[in-house]
């Protein structure tokens, strides 16, 4: 899922690198020198500071306005 990518994009400099995928329902999430994390889209990501997000519930609130 987007190893190699991420690790570029790491070593170029990039402080935080964010995958979403729509076939599997998953959030990779990686900082240099820390842990990767490959979770579920319920999982709250850390996108700036203090700016969070969960993409799973954001998903559930637009379709319940949607229906």
């Amino acid at each position: 899922m987007h190893e190699k990518k991420t690790q570029d994009l790491l070593d170029a400099g990039v402080k935080r690198v964010i995958w979403y995928t729509t076939f599997d329902k998953k959030v990779m999430f990686a900082e240099k020198d820390k842990p990767w994390i490959i979770a579920d889209w319920d999982y709250e990501v850390e996108v700036i500071n203090d700016l969070k997000l969960n993409l799973g519930e954001l998903l559930k609130e637009n379709l319940k306005e949607i229906q």
